[in-house]
């Protein structure tokens, strides 16, 4: 599936509704992947390579927000990208609903994928038990049951058997998150708790239209006696600049 990078489109196929869907909308957050069956184009490519001639040849591809609901990744490390993300933080008060060090977070920067995780949680049923939603042959429910609070899609079911030839069954179960209220951020010396979701309409901005994604309370760092984050902020901007 291509996408242009330049105009942040992303085109999602809907197998089960037989859609196809086209999002537009500017600042969508695109992921790179590297597609492991093409890995092998790399040493075919002639006079070097770059993200561009990567993209051309099927061995990057851009994934969307959308996309990711349908997308299987590699398992390997090493077939991965980093997921490191660079936040807009601004040091600001905010209608009250980022005290002491609690934050206030743009809804639309995570709506567009800032901070979205998957957490997998794995289920294993040895012989004898039953998987999710069925019943032992004498009638007895021993059906391994989802908390009311878990959502998400199978990612893998094994069949396998132990040493001493116990027959098992595994199921992982992949679920996507994104932040809300409640959850708590931290970087090496702060840390804080989101108070609000705001919309990016009503948060603040600069001259030149920059929005944050973050805005943090300026009592947070003589309160929690971290100063030392704003003198590592300002050195690593510094550092970038010099650079």
């Amino acid at each position: 599936m291509y996408h242009n990078s330049l105009q942040e489109v992303e085109i999602k196929r809907d197998q089960q509704h037989e859609e196809v869907r086209i999002f537009t909308d500017s600042g969508r957050i695109l992921r790179p992947l590297l597609v492991v069956e093409n890995l092998k184009k790399i040493n075919l490519l002639k006079g070097g390579y770059n993200i561009h001639s990567l993209m051309n040849e099927g061995v990057i591809e851009l994934v969307g927000i959308e996309e990711e609901e349908d997308c299987q990744t590699a398992w390997g490390v090493k077939y991965l990208f980093s997921e490191e993300k660079n936040a807009i933080v601004a040091v600001n008060v905010h209608q009250g609903y980022n005290q002491e060090d609690s934050l206030v977070m743009n809804r639309a920067s995570l709506e567009h994928g800032m901070f979205r995780t998957e957490h997998i949680r794995c289920y294993k049923a040895e012989s004898g038990d039953i998987v999710i939603g069925k019943c032992a042959e004498s009638g007895a429910d021993h059906s391994i049951k989802l908390k009311h609070t878990e959502r998400g899609k199978v990612q893998k079911v094994i069949l396998s058997a132990n040493d001493e030839g116990t027959n098992f069954v595994a199921v992982s179960l992949r679920q996507v998150r994104s932040p809300i209220v409640g959850d708590k951020f931290s970087s090496m010396r702060q840390k804080g708790v989101i108070g609000l979701l705001e919309s990016q309409e009503i948060f603040p901005f600069t001259h030149q239209g920059i929005v944050p994604d973050i805005v943090i309370n300026p009592h947070a760092f003589p309160t929690r006696q971290t100063p030392g984050q704003l003198l590592e902020a300002a050195l690593e901007k510094e550092s970038l600049v010099v650079v």
